[in-house]
């Protein structure tokens, strides 16, 4: 049969360290009472407000039947197009839908 020496120096120890443990989780919890009185007995500003720049109002939904104009401005899906304002660009602000063969007739369309 095994048997078990318990050593005295061992029990001090281990009771010292259950004592040193418990007394830094009594100091915090301290702290930690300590820091929440402050804040809850602290009063507390109004916030602020701070004026942004008035942004634009968004374009009108894009319309497939309607004929837009160079620098005319349109929203699809949440994204602002403006029709562009180079020459020979404001043919392509009316078509609804992509398609490569329009690079054959300008290549940068």
């Amino acid at each position: 049969p095994a048997t078990t020496t318990t050593s005295t120096n061992t029990e001090e120890i281990i009771t010292s360290t259950a004592v040193a443990a418990a007394s830094a989780t009594e100091a915090t919890s301290e702290e930690e009472m300590a820091v929440d009185d402050i804040i809850s007995e602290t009063p507390t500003n109004f916030p602020t407000y701070m004026p942004i720049e008035e942004l634009p109002a968004c374009p009108p939904v894009y319309d497939p039947t309607k004929s837009y104009v160079a620098g005319e401005l349109t929203e699809v899906h949440e994204h602002t197009f403006q029709c562009s304002e180079e020459e020979g660009y404001e043919m392509y602000c009316n078509i609804a839908e992509w398609d490569d063969a329009m690079l054959l007739e300008h290549e940068d369309a």
